[in-house]
């Protein structure tokens, strides 16, 4: 996962929800399989499933990126600079279901 700030609501909750029950992320989503491996046909028809990405446009997220060639050192041609506290993101959410996809 990431910085407390970037995580999302959803990834925010499972970590509560996992210290809450005293196991790990990974061990809740094992339990959560277990629980729900006999469902029926019907059963699946009704859940909605949901996911979310954020793409930030100028790559102000505080990470530093460098393309260069091995034998390259700091070279002018191979440096950029940044953009401070400018630059948005977009926040991309989608959802389908057994009936229809959502918005």
């Amino acid at each position: 996962m990431g910085k407390a700030a970037d995580l999302s609501e959803f990834d925010r909750g499972q970590i509560v929800m996992a210290r809450r029950l005293g196991t790990s992320i990974t061990e809740t989503a094992l339990l959560w399989a277990q629980e729900h491996r006999d469902w029926t046909m019907d059963a699946w028809k009704r859940v909605s499933w949901s996911d979310e990405s954020r793409f930030l446009i100028h790559h102000v997220d505080g990470r530093v990126r460098v393309h260069r060639l091995p034998d390259e050192q700091l070279l002018l041609s191979c440096t950029a600079g940044h953009t401070q506290a400018v630059g948005g993101s977009i926040m991309l959410r989608g959802t389908f279901s057994w009936a229809a996809l959502g918005p």
